[in-house]
């Protein structure tokens, strides 16, 4: 029994040493970044999938002089593994290549910041995994009078081995939602927020984490004071997109109609419809509209000494009524966008900007 006992001890020593050994060839080759997880509850192939792609991310040491600027810390690089034989058929050397292109492009917008008065720069990188999202967080510090933090960031779909924008996840409609929030926002705290902030546009940095989608800022970008990186986030489930084929959508006088019923319920809209009088109610837990068909006129139970009309009547196709796509976006207050083939998408934000820092 003691000589098995001893066996068994040598063999231990002798994995452990080896394991090492490996540790500190693979240290040796790449210096992986302080990683921040963030995952959500998921044991299937999406997770495990950006999970493997994210052992491809390591860190590239800076230590250099541009000018009399000194550039420190280090920034992310994805390394080709030896074999593409992976879980994910759409992980290619070209995506690789590609992303290494644009990290290195970010890495030289952050070099753009040295002017006479910066003394250095300095970067470092964080990896947050959410899903199927894989978010390199790349920041760099400028240090001239004060230390002024930027951020840039990089969202990867692991399932398509794609970087993906704030329209490819939230919908079409995504930036001008996000805007209609952001505006009065800035308004109500003029003391606390650029007031000359234009608003988003789909280039706009975020990150994924769980359900929400971060929006990120560099110092002063949208802050008026040093604050630092500034967060706000938003639920991607406030987010409520519909589309209505192109094949549903008809065309009165030139005027464009859309299905009621199909475009309103999602947003929790109901109509109804009394046959005595060709009338529909819309109802809502705020709204109490009423419509007739062929004719314009608009009965609002809210406003009921408000006089109100439609730009054309209701209509009947196919036994469903039609109504003018103005009424989806005046009275309804839904935003819209025509997509290429001629599908139409509404969209509405019923959630609000969070502040996370």
């Amino acid at each position: 029994m003691l000589q098995i006992c001893k066996r068994w001890l040598s063999v231990f020593i002798t994995v452990a040493i080896i394991v090492s050994a490996v540790c500190s060839v693979q240290a040796g080759v790449a210096t992986p970044s302080p990683i921040t997880l963030s995952v959500e509850t998921n044991t299937g192939t999406t997770y495990a999938t950006a999970v493997e792609f994210k052992q491809l991310i390591t860190s590239e040491p800076i230590n250099m002089f541009r000018g009399s600027v000194r550039l420190r810390g280090e920034r992310p690089v994805v390394t080709l593994p030896n074999t593409l034989t992976t879980a994910n058929p759409n992980l290619s050397a070209e995506f690789i290549e590609n992303l290494n292109e644009h990290l290195y492009n970010q890495f030289n917008e952050f070099i753009q910041l040295a002017s006479g008065v910066t003394r250095s720069l300095s970067f470092h990188f964080e990896v947050i995994v959410s899903g199927q999202f894989i978010n390199i967080l790349f920041f760099c510090y400028r240090n001239a009078a004060a230390l002024e933090q930027h951020i840039k960031t990089t969202v990867i779909n692991s399932e398509t081995m794609q970087i993906v924008s704030l329209t490819s996840i939230l919908g079409c409609n995504a930036i001008r939602l996000i805007n209609q929030s952001l505006s009065p926002l800035i308004a109500s705290e003029p003391a606390l927020y650029i007031a000359s902030f234009a608003g988003i546009s789909n280039k706009q940095y975020f990150y994924v984490n769980d359900n929400y989608v971060v929006l990120v800022f560099s110092e002063f970008e949208l802050m008026r004071t040093r604050a630092g990186i500034t967060r706000l986030s938003l639920n991607k489930n406030d987010v409520i997109n519909v589309i209505i084929p192109a094949e549903e959508v008809r065309f009165l006088a030139n005027i464009t109609m859309l299905p009621l019923r199909m475009v309103i319920t999602d947003f929790g809209y109901y109509p109804f419809w009394t046959a005595a009088t060709r009338s529909i109610n819309i109802v809502s837990q705020q709204v109490s509209l009423s419509v007739s068909i062929n004719e314009t006129r608009v009965y609002d139970a809210v406003q009921p000494g408000q006089v109100l009309f439609l730009e054309t009547a209701p209509a009947i196709f196919n036994n469903r009524t039609y109504m003018p796509l103005s009424f989806f976006n005046y009275f309804l207050g839904l935003t819209h966008y025509v997509g290429e083939g001629g599908s139409i998408t509404f969209s509405r934000f019923t959630g609000s900007l969070i502040s996370s820092n």
